[in-house]
């Protein structure tokens, strides 16, 4: 299991109380530590770097407009989309670092519940394209997999400005 946090910044536009879009921007850290043991790999970062867009689907949409002050917002939807990522891992061997990349495309879909100017989202990134490395040095060696049993699970909370 990893351990990470992982910030988006971006843009969303409602074309109606139910159906929108959302272009982000994606920054993903994730850590695992190993332990130490000789001859082992001791830790395994792994940045991500990405560009997105999903779908917006509102299953349940309120909106109050009072006559003074702001609207007052509750939402419930699903979300769906794509996410061009790029992989940068770092495995700490005892002895040394080895450090590789890659790019992949991830599906992205979940769950989403909006109150007033908070938003929270529960999903999963699943990569679309299988790729599996080896990275090593000496006897060391670690393979590292993207594909649909890599899936990552997420928990976002956005702000509205």
């Amino acid at each position: 299991m990893q351990l990470g946090l992982q910030a988006q910044g971006g843009y969303q536009k409602y074309f109606n109380s139910f159906i929108g879009m959302a272009y982000y921007s994606y920054f993903g850290f994730r850590y695992l530590y190993m332990g130490v043991d000789s001859n082992s790999l001791s830790d395994l970062n792994r940045y991500n770097l990405g560009i997105g867009g999903n779908l917006l689907f509102n299953l349940y949409s309120k909106i109050k407009k009072p006559k003074v002050g702001h609207a007052k917002i509750q939402a419930y939807g699903l979300f769906a989309g794509l996410l061009g990522i790029v992989n940068f891992w770092n495995a700490n061997f005892i002895g040394g670092s080895l450090t590789c990349h890659n790019a992949n495309l991830d599906a992205v879909f979940g769950l989403s519940i909006r109150v007033d100017k908070f938003k929270w989202s529960l999903g999963v990134h699943i990569p679309l394209i299988d790729e599996i490395r080896t990275i090593g040095s000496g006897g060391n060696s670690l393979t590292l997999m993207d594909n649909y049993k890599s899936a990552d699970l997420f928990m976002n909370f956005t702000t509205f400005f």
